[in-house]
């Protein structure tokens, strides 16, 4: 899956971000195999799903970029899923597990999960609601506007195409 995975990170590196030099997105495609595979979102596309939305929130959270940094009036945010560092000691997890790709994608599919969860009766394309907005709600019109853009993005990428071994 891993070769797909870097497909839709460069699709979305040149649709976001077209003059800027693309960083290299092959350690963030293995780290999103691998969180995807280990915290899938229901159904019988729960692995494939998981790694779009690991995707494009990896492109429009921290740009791609494993050493982002973003600070806001309530802190800063880390890695390459912008994870808040309050989020992170709600969780009782170290600002450097934010900059390791494989552990910050593992954290973020588990915030995805959550954020389904709480945002399920909020309709389609509010599914990232609460990650966009940081919790605890699913009703900042901020988050659920960033949620439908990131889940439109992440419906626009390529299908996987399965190759069966000779």
């Amino acid at each position: 899956m891993v070769p797909w995975i870097l497909r839709c990170l460069h699709v979305l590196a040149l649709s976001l971000y077209p003059t800027t030099p693309e960083p290299p997105l092959d350690e963030t495609a293995r780290a999103i195999d691998v969180a995807a595979h280990q915290v899938p979102l229901d159904g019988d596309d729960g692995v494939v799903e998981m790694a779009r939305e690991l995707a494009v929130l990896a492109a429009t959270e921290g740009h791609l970029r494993p050493d982002a940094v973003a600070r806001d009036r309530f802190g800063e945010s880390y890695g390459l899923f912008q994870l808040h560092e309050t989020t992170l000691r709600w969780l009782r997890r170290p600002k450097e597990d934010a900059f390791d790709p494989v552990t910050a994608a593992l954290i973020a599919a588990v915030l995805i999960r959550k954020s389904h969860a709480v945002c399920a009766k909020a309709g389609k394309g509010a599914e990232l609601g609460w990650y966009a907005s940081g919790g605890p709600t699913c009703s900042v019109p901020e988050g659920l506007a960033a949620s439908a853009r990131r889940m439109r993005l992440a419906a626009s990428l390529p299908s996987p195409v399965w190759v069966s071994p000779r």
